[in-house]
């Protein structure tokens, strides 16, 4: 998971060397990334807990700014992982 996290990163900042991505490109890789990143917190919280929790990270990226975003995705992929047994999410 972390990889392929890093690799979408990478992917974003070096697509064709224009340090660009056009938004259909960056929706679909968002949509792919979203559902690998469900899938995986299912196996380990259930279904309908992953959704809660994917919901909860989605609205902390609007709500409360790109930043607290970034942090509530390291608190999911800290889970997924194994790292942590439960993560703090506010929405």
């Amino acid at each position: 998971m972390k990889k392929n996290i890093y690799q979408l990163a990478c992917f974003l900042q070096n697509e064709e060397n224009t340090n660009a991505i056009s938004t259909v490109d960056l929706q679909e890789d968002i949509e792919v990334t979203k559902e690998e990143i469900l899938s995986l917190l299912a196996e380990k919280i259930g279904k309908m807990a992953a959704e809660d929790k994917l919901n909860n990270l989605t609205t902390s990226v609007y709500d409360q700014g790109y930043i607290d975003g970034i942090r509530a995705g390291a608190q999911l992929i800290r889970l997924i992982t194994g790292d942590t047994d439960t993560i703090k999410i506010t929405a």
